[in-house]
């Protein structure tokens, strides 16, 4: 990987992340009255703001699994879910993507950078809607790319040769 392109990838996370944590630090602060299942969720949401910087700065560093840690990073900020059911959404640094509301058959194109995170349950008389994080997928797919090369997949000859090595107790010492 070109050292541009892995400062970049590690700078990213590490920015969105801080500006996450900043975020739910702000809404911690807001809370008057703060449940143990809303604990749990903005515990949760730390933990990921946290994943993030440390995926970037496992990027910036090189670290052997900063590819794999910003791929989950990436991936989980691809979909954002709104509905009665459940609502997810999350991303960090920027959301560059579209969006269709089913409820109202509304679509668009979305562009913010920040951090937001939002995960509520049984939201009764919210819309439906979907949207897809097309900044968040393109960095997901290089490092699939990226991923792929680091951890090919195991060739069916090399099955073959292993299939036919001596058990363990038939080699000599």
């Amino acid at each position: 990987m070109k050292p541009w392109l892995r400062r970049t990838l590690g700078l990213l996370p590490i920015v969105g992340g801080g500006a996450g944590l900043a975020v739910l630090t702000t809404v911690i602060a807001g809370q008057q009255d703060l449940n143990a299942l809303g604990a749990i969720i903005l515990v949760t949401f730390a933990l990921l703001y946290l994943v993030g910087i440390v995926a970037g700065l496992w990027m910036l560093e090189d670290h052997r699994h900063a590819v794999a840690l910003n791929l989950v990073f990436w991936a989980l900020q691809v979909p954002q879910l709104i509905s009665p059911v459940m609502t997810y959404v999350f991303w960090a640094p920027a959301n560059i993507g579209v969006w269709w509301n089913m409820t109202t058959s509304q679509s668009g194109f979305a562009y913010q950078v920040g951090s937001t995170f939002q995960f509520d349950l049984l939201n009764i008389g919210s819309n439906v809607a979907v949207a897809l994080n097309a900044f968040a997928l393109v960095c997901m797919l290089y490092l699939c790319v990226l991923y792929r090369r680091q951890y090919p997949a195991i060739e069916p000859e090399v099955v073959e040769d292993v299939a036919t090595l001596p058990a363990a107790d038939q080699m000599s010492p």
